[in-house]
């Protein structure tokens, strides 16, 4: 049977040929029966033109390439079928069913001419880019061009875009240098960044010839010619006719109720009064439907249905600086399985300054303009299908001279047949029962719920695992994000009208705008695993990557759900106005940390105030600080939490709208120094300590920064300078700010979705944050008496003793900032210069001095196991013990460090021992190991000093501890899992030489930078060894063998340990000035010259390293 088949096919292939020759035709036609077999019908072209026909794949298409390659120019395609199938054709794209695919084309530099085939419905991405095309007559079946398909063509003079196109991706036409469009859609699809970059004349319909002058298609053209119809002779309008009809036959323009007389006939006697009054058949079919009322279940309400007007998403994202807004807002619930049309009935004439359109979405396309798709008018409008695409309505209303509230604009009565009823669930006038039922019903791949401020446009099976039940709750959470993130920016009718002004929302201010005049809603959308990140924001829409992602981020009844995600990614959408160098994934968080607040199910998130002091005594910059989220939500707490000016984040972001932020990076007199002196002028109060803090007065000269991009920053002292003596005019001093907390105790949950009181998650950062500086002693009713306190002192620790108060400054003699703490127990970095006086804070801001009442220091000799209670006061801050040491002693100092001032333990000379009473829960001390949660949760703890006889560190014996820097002994073979986890402030590690073994996660969620492997071979890790990514210093003999471990996944590995040499502490090299650069060439810790040197970094010069000054 394949014998003959063959057989027969090469006789057919030879006849062809040899007509050709005798009619003396040198192109060459071939046509494929079955897809696939083109090399073996045509392995060679000796001609530069060929024709194929039939049904082609991807194994035909790497063929036709090859062809080109060998010399064949102008290919016509015209009257082909393309399928999916075959080989991949270039690298791993294959082909799919009417569609030109990505890169099908790309790089061929000798094709010149192409028919395209009739049946496509998309061109995708390059799929010509970097081709020898001159001309290219899109087909007017298709409806998409994708991104740079056809960028990059250095002889593409002519296009002609087909009809049907509505979606136009980035770069279509980039770089091309494109003379004459012939564009014959006539609503112009949204034109897309970088377009064409050659500034064509563009030829339109003359009746279109307005719309495109004022679409986005005016910053691409070089002029606009309305004479198309010269040259492709416009479609009739078959609606025309059939309008001036309707009114015979329907009481209203969008058909959906006949006259009487037509009401009472047979569907018989219908069907032929109108066949005679010259009605198409699908207008009788419509009118029997409608006669007889003839629906499926639900099927009524989504044909015939009302919608409400829009704002101008684009005019008003732009406005509000907020670029979340959609143009979703009206699914119709409708979508085409094919191309045949939508007949589309509006029932009245659109309003004057609105619009009114009809555009499809295929998979997560976004709708990107008021004016895409089919223009309706009142009557019949015939609307081109789209395969796959579910269809919106876009009432626009024209709101920008705020003279008319979107509440006044009337709704539109709109009948659609054709296409296939898919549904959606609102959750205005659904129930519990319709969601099932309509979930059900559906038929497209994807399924949308409406809310009132927002959108899910997710995957049907999705819906089905995350909420087989029902919506309802999540839906409303999610509106409720999109709402509270816009009252917090100042544009909510709520706010400025006192209905947010009570706890806790705690906000006034800000200007009407939302929803009198902006509605646009939020829309969320499911992304593939491969899409970027776990979840992602961009203009118009949120987008949530995977099931687990969708389970735990937008399913409220998940135990463990996530509201910090949709915060996040809507932050995304909200930032811009407040955003500052380096802080795309940092400023947005103030929208995390607010909703987390609001939504009450979880504590919030960020540093402590020790952690951001440990950074401002290290000089870094604002920029380069990951904590600085936290900045932002210490504004809130203070302002509106603590009430003491509830409409200030309202009124800051309605300034920055008024006066934005400009330069960034290039001028940050401009941009981060602007935002200190706007919030010191909504405030009215001068900041200069808690900016201090904050490291915005830290100067740097071209500071490298990455943030989405490499670029870098430069803060001159001049300009701190002038900021500083601006903010100075407020006679109003505000040091108090810097200690507030809403994590020093317990906020019990809102009751959102949770019973109210209950404990928040997350809460083990209780105590860990802080011990003064609640937002609720702020608040005006709190009764916070005037500090007083004594310290005593061992090194740098510090304990206070005393009452009220909100926190501690240390100052020098002209009150210049020089260390912070809100902890009752705290450690001054050895960086902080020692001028400093002692201050009590007062929630008023007056200072009170603190005095000195002593030592703390205790050393211990033990001689006898579980005696240590009767040796060790409990005034000690740091102790030395030497001696034996079991569970009975271990329990003492966990009592000390949790219920006293013990800070700081140094058993170097200590030997453990088994034994003793249990120190925590059931867990005893072990002999020659510091045992399984020896010192869990003893969050007051900041320095550990190990004993040099341990061999083994157990599970969590340090986790949740305040500690700064470990060092693991030299006999140490084994680390337990999660021995130093969820260690905020431990910034560096020293891990022994004898190390073999590291179980999972042993400084997971540790805030680790530098970790010094004394081990000559990479100990074995399980996963999640670090979540911080620090720099890993090993020896330069070891690099290779590390690199090619798992350690190479864990962060940046230098190989420069041998400079430091016996390493028993991590102190850091001298400090030096910035201009070290005069005196040697300077290396970073990989060997590279540098001429930019960053503050409080190492380098070496002369061989010998050194630190930068702050």
């Amino acid at each position: 049977m394949r014998k003959n088949y063959f057989s027969k096919t090469f006789k057919a292939l030879l006849a062809i040929v040899s007509c050709c020759a005798f009619m003396n035709v040198w192109a060459i036609e071939i046509h494929v029966q079955k897809a696939g077999t083109l090399p073996t019908l045509l392995p060679t072209c000796s001609e530069s033109t060929l024709k194929v026909t039939g049904t082609i794949n991807g194994t035909d298409v790497k063929h036709l390439r090859q062809l080109i390659g060998a010399g064949v120019t102008s290919l016509d395609l015209a009257g082909v079928k393309i399928v999916s199938g075959g080989v991949a054709y270039d690298g791993t794209n294959k082909t799919e069913n009417d569609v030109i695919g990505t890169a099908m084309f790309k790089e061929c530099t000798k094709l010149r001419s192409i028919e395209l085939p009739t049946s496509i419905s998309a061109i995708h991405s390059n799929a010509f880019a970097r081709s020898g095309l001159t001309k290219v007559d899109i087909p007017n079946s298709v409806s998409r061009l994708g991104g740079d398909a056809f960028a990059y063509c250095n002889s593409l003079n002519t296009v002609v875009i087909g009809s049907r196109v509505s979606k136009l991706d980035q770069g279509v036409f980039y770089s091309s240098p494109v003379k004459t469009v012939y564009a014959k859609p006539q609503t112009p699809p949204s034109a897309p960044a970088y377009f064409f970059s050659s500034k064509p004349t563009i030829r339109v319909y003359t009746s279109s010839l307005a719309e495109y002058k004022t679409s986005n298609w005016k910053d691409f053209a070089g002029s606009f010619v309305g004479n198309l119809e010269k040259y492709y002779p416009q479609e009739a309008d078959s609606s025309t006719i059939i309008n001036e009809r309707l009114g015979t036959y329907f009481e209203d323009a969008a058909c959906t109720q006949l006259k009487a007389e037509y009401q009472a006939m047979s569907d018989e006697e219908l069907t032929k009064a109108m066949s005679e009054g010259g009605m198409p058949s699908f207008m009788i079919e419509i009118a029997i439907k409608v006669k007889n009322n003839k629906w499926a279940a639900y099927e009524q309400e989504f044909r015939i249905h009302s919608y409400t007007a829009y704002s101008d998403a684009n005019y008003w994202n732009d406005k509000m600086k907020s670029s979340g807004g959609s143009y979703m807002g009206n699914p119709t619930g409708i979508y085409c399985k094919d191309l045949n049309p939508l007949y589309v009935f509006v029932d009245g004439d659109v309003p004057e300054k609105a619009t009114l359109y009809m555009a499809g979405c295929v998979d997560n396309d976004l709708i990107s303009n008021a004016k895409t798709g089919k223009k309706l008018t009142k009557g019949l409008n015939i609307v081109d299908g789209t395969k796959d695409a579910l269809y919106y309505i876009l009432y626009t209303a024209d709101t920008k001279d705020k003279t008319k509230k979107l509440s006044e604009w009337p709704a539109i009565k709109i009948h659609i047949q054709g296409g296939k009823v898919n549904g959606y669930y609102d959750s205005s006038r659904h129930t519990e029962k319709d969601y099932l039922t309509l979930l059900n019903k559906a038929t497209h791949d994807l399924f949308t719920i409406k809310g009132k401020e927002s959108l899910f446009n997710l995957k049907r099976t999705t819906y089905k695992q995350v909420w087989p039940n029902s919506i309802d709750r999540s839906i409303c959470w999610f509106d409720s994000m999109a709402v509270w993130q816009k009252e917090l920016m100042g544009m909510s009718e709520a706010v400025v009208n006192g209905k947010r002004a009570h706890y806790p929302y705690c906000l006034t201010g800000g200007e009407d705008i939302f929803p009198t005049y902006y509605n646009n809603p939020n829309f969320a959308i499911q992304g593939n695993e491969s899409s970027a990140g776990y979840a992602n924001s961009s203009t118009y829409r949120t987008c949530y990557n995977s099931l687990e992602c969708i389970a735990n981020c937008l399913n409220v009844t998940n135990p463990n759900h996530d509201e910090w995600c949709v915060g996040h990614e809507v932050g995304h959408n909200n930032q811009g106005t407040i955003n500052l160098e380096g802080g795309t994934e940092v400023s947005n968080n103030l929208f995390s940390n607010f909703c987390r607040f609001l939504t009450g199910n979880v504590t919030s998130a960020g540093e402590a105030l020790s952690s951001s002091m440990y950074e401002y005594a290290q000089g870094i910059p604002f920029a380069k600080r990951g904590g600085l989220m936290r900045m932002y939500y210490q504004l809130y707490l203070y302002y509106h939490l603590g009430q003491r000016n509830t409409s200030f984040f309202p009124e800051l972001f309605k300034e920055l709208r008024k006066d934005p932020l400009t330069d960034r990076y290039k001028n940050t007199n401009n941009s981060s120094l602007k935002f200190v002196r706007k919030v010191c002028e909504i405030a009215q109060e001068d900041l200069t300590d808690f900016f201090e803090a904050w490291g915005f007065f830290n100067t740097c000269n071209n500071l490298k920064i990455s943030d989405y991009g490499n670029y870098t920053m430069t803060v001159k002292i001049t300009d701190i300078n002038r900021t500083k003596a601006t903010i100075a005019k407020y006679t109003r001093k505000n040091r108090e700010i810097l200690f507030v907390e809403d994590r020093v105790d317990y906020v019990p949950r809102q009751g959102y979705f949770a019973l109210s009181g209950k404990e928040r998650r997350d809460s083990h950062q209780v105590g860990q944050c802080g011990d003064l500086g609640q937002f609720t002693d702020y608040q005006p009713e709190a009764k916070i008496e005037p500090s007083s306190y004594t310290c005593i002192q061992s090194d740098s620790l510090y304990v206070m003793n005393g009452t009220g108060g909100v926190g501690f400054i240390m100052l020098s003699p002209d009150e210049k900032l020089r260390y912070a703490s809100n902890s009752l127990k705290f450690c001054i970095p050895s960086r902080v210069e020692n001028d400093y006086t002692i201050y009590s804070v007062d929630a008023d801001g007056t200072l009170q001095p603190v005095t000195t009442g002593g030592s703390g220091t205790e050393m211990v000799n033990l001689t006898r196991i579980g005696t240590l209670e009767d040796s060790l006061t409990t005034n000690a801050i740091k102790a030395i013990i030497s001696g034996p040491i079991n569970g009975t002693d271990i329990r003492y100092m966990r009592q000390l460090i949790n219920e006293n001032n013990l800070q700081s333990i140094d058993l170097t000379d200590a030997r453990m021992v088994s034994g003793g009473l249990p120190f925590f829960q059931t867990y005893k001390g072990v002999s020659n190991t510091m045992a399984s949660h020896m010192f869990y949760e003893c969050k007051s703890l900041v320095s550990i000093r190990m004993p040099n006889t341990i061999t083994k560190i157990d599970a969590k014996a340090f986790s949740y501890t305040g500690l700064r820097e470990v060092t693991i002994p030299e006999k140490v073979s084994s680390v337990g899992n999660a021995a130093f986890a969820d260690c905020p402030q431990l910034n560096r590690v020293i891990i022994g030489s004898k190390v073999r073994n590291m179980e999972q996660g042993v400084f997971y969620n540790s805030a680790v930078k530098e970790a010094f492997v004394m081990a000559k071979n990479p100990p074995t890790i399980a996963a999640y060894l670090f979540s911080s990514n620090p720099i890993i210093h090993v020896y330069a003999k070891s690099l290779a063998a590390y690199k090619a471990s798992p350690w190479n996944d864990l962060g940046t590995l230098v190989g420069d340990l041998d400079d430091y040499g016996h390493i028993t502490s991590v102190e850091l090299p001298e400090y030096k000035p910035q201009d070290v650069l005069k005196n040697a060439p300077v290396y970073d810790l990989n060997g590279r010259h540098v001429t930019d040197l960053l503050p409080a970094t190492i380098y070496v010069q002369n061989g010998k390293k050194f630190i930068t000054a702050p």
